[in-house]
């Protein structure tokens, strides 16, 4: 499913233009932002596990080539529970600490993301 983002809040309207939800036998399993193509190429994506969001990859040229390996992307947000618990970053410094901010935005985000896709599924029935 895509839910083009003219009709959603300022916030995320002005960020993306489109969202994508992956679904395999009935349960969202990824959700993938694309950004306006004059803006950037930035993207997030977003996994899920029976409903609690695991991991989410943040690629700054992610409309780009498929198929990169792990070490080619940019941010690894790993989450259990609900909980940042590790962040992998592409860039040559280490990262020693992790920024608990980056991991309630970006869990916020999968939050609202996600209702906004049982929003339009329950307006497709």
């Amino acid at each position: 499913m895509v839910v083009y983002t003219d009709s959603l809040r300022e916030k995320i309207k002005q960020k993306w233009q489109k969202i994508h939800y992956y679904v395999i036998e009935g349960e969202l399993v990824r959700i993938k932002t694309y950004p306006y193509e004059q803006i950037t190429s930035r993207t997030e994506e977003f996994y899920i596990d029976k409903g609690n969001l695991t991991l989410v990859v943040i690629e700054d040229n992610g409309d780009a080539e498929r198929g990169k390996s792990k070490d080619q992307l940019d941010k690894l947000y790993y989450f259990h529970n609900g909980e940042l618990v590790k962040e992998v970053h592409s860039e040559e410094e280490p990262e020693y600490t992790i920024k608990e901010s980056d991991g309630e935005e970006l869990a916020s985000e999968f939050n609202e993301y996600a209702d906004i896709y049982r929003m339009h599924k329950q307006k497709q029935k």
